[in-house]
């Protein structure tokens, strides 16, 4: 037991082990997948962010490259004629007036005219400037190379604004050595926000980002256009915070070149910084773009991807609670499955064993263990349907469990049987136990009856403190015992000992012989005459069997061997063969024209209830062609009377036949009056039980006379069985009893002893050499 309950446990705890493991490396594996993803998310924003500034950027750019390129062309010839007509005009006045006219002119934009002579700069009008504040270092380059160009953004002093120069050489004219085109840098690129970096390269185009502090970057707008490269460097420092990302910017901003710079910050912004190829990319723009704008769809994406992660968990935790529950659940019907037995509502034979071994090894007390059986179950099996059987079951269990105390326990073995481990107090006790459930059975439909009369089998095994013994060794010295408590009617239950296992041994044998005892006419037919009162004569006779042991010339009486075949089934092939012997003695003896009388056999309830009792016996009975009323069918005992209705169709049957029917043993409990009046029975044979002195002699003399008198008053014959002496004789004629049996008038006899008996003087007066 200890073996198997540890290997259960192992298996059970290897389980909850590998339950454990699988839930534990889910739920590793789902918060490393989150993890993974809110920490590659950085990573993938970055990336995508970098992909989204850089293509907004080469847009614009391209804008800003159209315009650029545009305006040369403009200043180069407009319509074709600009650059033309300068170069051709002779004066002063001729140039101004070609500006003049351009100047006025709504076709094109050229912002703010001026052109140069001799290094001096001059208004549209001719009008001579003061040198310039701004730009104009940048455009003296120019002049002296006689090459064109583009002005970083500068402050112009006469505009009043920050301006881009344009220029281009004008070579050919003695008035002129070259024209510029100023134009506010708003006009040129039509964004939100530009403004100037101080080192003269770069643009700065932003959308009016916001930085960490909630202050926004619209610089056109600031005063200070002096330190724009610190605000761009302190911009980033906001954005970003990364010494890596600062010195990136600065680096970009001072130098000159062809090739992209971005930087993306780790908060919330990315930076690209890109050279104007068409002002030979000493002109940087610088485009800040807010991260969020650019990776909105990927935020939205991580974000479903997040969310179906978030419900993937949740479905999962709920699916784990719900296995949980539903394995909790399972578990526990599976137990109840494992522990209880459904047709007897109680414990079944392995969770006894494992709750009566516990209070065994507790060795604290005394206690029996019992084995009731409740009696002709196999019977009642056959007879009822599968629900009324099982209320049976139920009720009985409730009736035990009502009188099972704390340290005690029962369950249900099957077939009928029951185990009880309950305290040993006294023999008294166990007694007082079983005829309380007992009394509370009587009270069940089919168990009940109105007269009292046992219920179950019981069979007692005794284990003291003192001694260890395993609950399967208590459980198989019970049965052992209960199996003898089937064939003993006058004690209560049995308790195992020495003789119950020289029982078994000796039950076990007659199984093993009885078959072939059958097949060796050891069985022989007996026969037990029946004195009739009034006639003074033999009666009738009744079939009774012995058992002829060849090998110790002896014979075996009923009481060896009847109960263990009742039992065991085997009763029905002994019933059909003393039945078959009777009508072969009743055939023979009609045709040699011998004395014949009726002979009544017994059936018993495994016989009775069979599907082809009705069809053997009436069958046989014209096979033999046995008269009518010289057959009669004693029911036992052990058929339950309760069952009217079966019990009519049955005699009613072998009544068309030419068979009569007995009732035996009437007055043992079984039998009640009321089968008096619902059985068209023949004949009533009183127990030898109603002979027997009660508490009070009148009061036994009334009942036998007054069970008589009725019977004869439904023109039922009685018959008094167990009249063993000429006082019981006189008290049995003296109240109208029509048939006596029993030793006084003679004892059961073989066949042909029988037949000697029935050719002589049969008087009682008679006094026989059989008898």
């Amino acid at each position: 037991m200890s073996d198997k309950k540890e290997e259960k446990f192992s298996g059970k705890k290897f389980l909850s082990l590998v339950g454990k493991g699988f839930f534990t490396v889910v739920i590793v594996l789902l918060v490393t997948y989150v993890i993974t993803i809110l920490s590659s998310s950085e990573s993938f924003f970055n990336r995508s962010a970098i992909r989204g500034a850089t293509v907004n950027a080469d847009e614009t750019m391209a804008e800003i490259e159209n315009l650029v390129k545009v305006h040369y062309d403009n200043l180069y010839a407009v319509d074709g004629k600009i650059h033309e007509k300068i170069d051709e005009a002779d004066e002063m006045e001729s140039v101004v007036a070609v500006l003049s006219e351009y100047k006025e002119s709504a076709a094109v934009e050229f912002g703010d005219l001026r052109f140069f002579k001799d290094n001096i700069s001059y208004d549209p009008d001719g009008l001579m400037l003061e040198q310039e504040t701004s730009g104009y270092e940048y455009i003296k380059n120019f002049l002296t190379n006689k090459q064109q160009g583009c002005t970083p953004v500068y402050f112009d002093s006469v505009i009043k604004s920050y301006c881009m120069a344009f220029f281009i050489p004008v070579g050919y004219s003695q008035n002129i050595d070259g024209l510029m085109s100023i134009i506010k840098v708003t006009d040129l690129i039509k964004l939100e926000s530009i403004s100037e970096l101080n080192y003269g390269e770069a643009l700065i185009i932003t959308d009016g980002v916001t930085d960490r502090e909630g202050l926004v970057h619209d610089y056109i707008k600031s005063d200070g256009f002096y330190d724009i490269p610190n605000k761009i460097i302190d911009l980033t420092d906001s954005m970003s915070g990364r010494t890596e990302d600062i010195n990136a910017v600065a680096k970009c901003l001072k130098e000159s070149g062809s090739a992209d710079c971005i930087i993306t910050s780790n908060v919330k912004y990315a930076l690209v910084f890109k050279p104007i190829a068409a002002l030979d990319g000493n002109v940087k723009a610088v485009f800040v773009y807010d991260r969020d704008g650019l990776i909105s769809e990927e935020i939205s994406y991580i974000g479903y991807i997040f969310f179906a992660t978030v419900v993937a968990i949740a479905c999962f935790v709920i699916a784990l609670v719900y296995s949980i529950g539903y394995y909790k659940k399972t578990k526990t019907a599976l137990e109840t499955v494992s522990t209880i037995d459904f047709a007897a509502d109680c414990a079944n034979e392995e969770y006894f064993k494992t709750n009566a071994q516990e209070l065994l090894l507790k060795r604290n007390n005394d206690y029996a263990l019992l084995v009731m059986e409740i009696r002709q179950f196999r019977y009642l099996s056959e007879k009822l349907d599968e629900q009324d059987v099982g209320q049976m079951l139920k009720a009985v269990s409730k009736n035990i469990e009502t009188f099972i105390l704390p340290r005690e326990t029962f369950g249900y073995l099957g077939n009928g049987k029951y185990v009880m481990l309950i305290l040993n107090e006294s023999k008294t006790a166990i007694l007082d136990r079983i005829r309380v459930i007992e009394s509370l059975a009587h009270k069940h439909d089919v168990l009940g009856t109105k007269n009292e009369r046992r219920i179950f089998n019981v069979g007692v095994a005794i284990n003291v403190k003192t001694r260890r013994i395993a609950v399967q060794q208590l459980i198989s010295q019970a049965l052992l015992a209960c199996e003898n408590a089937q064939t003993n009617f006058t004690t209560p239950y049995i308790v195992y000992n020495e003789t119950v296992e020289e029982d078994k041994i000796r039950n076990a044998k007659i199984e093993l012989e009885m078959e072939s005892a059958l097949s060796n006419n050891e069985f022989r037919l007996f026969l037990q005459p029946k004195y009739c009162i009034a006639h003074d004569r033999i009666d009738s006779a009744e079939a009774l069997v012995r058992w002829f042991d060849v090998k110790t010339g002896d014979y075996r009486f009923p009481g060896e061997f009847i109960p263990l075949f009742e039992s065991n089934g085997f009763i029905k092939k002994l019933d059909h063969f003393i039945y078959i012997e009777v009508l072969k003695y009743l055939s023979s003896a009609a045709e040699k024209g011998e004395r014949i009388v009726p002979i009544s056999v017994n059936v018993s309830l495994v016989t009775a209830t069979s599907k082809d009792f009705l069809e053997f016996y009436i069958s046989n009975k014209k096979k033999y062609n046995v008269g009518d009323n010289f057959i009669f069918i004693e029911f036992t005992e052990s058929f339950l009377m309760e069952d009217h209705t079966k019990l009519y169709e049955i005699v009613s049957k072998l009544h068309a036949n030419g068979i009569g029917c007995s009732l035996d043993d009437f007055g043992t409990g079984y039998a009640s009056f009321n089968i008096l009046k619902d059985i068209p029975i023949d004949e009533l044979k009183l127990d030898r039980i109603l002979l027997k002195p009660g508490y009070d002699q009148n009061h036994d003399e009334k009942l036998l006379e007054t069970i008589i008198s009725l019977a004869k008053s439904l023109n039922i014959r009685v018959v008094q069985e167990g009249v063993e002496d000429k006082e019981m004789f006189d008290r049995v004629a003296s109240k109208g009893c029509d048939v006596i049996q029993g030793y006084y008038y003679a004892k059961a006899i073989s066949l042909e002893e029988f037949k000697m008996f029935i050719n002589t003087n049969t008087s009682i007066r008679y006094k026989s050499l059989v008898k």
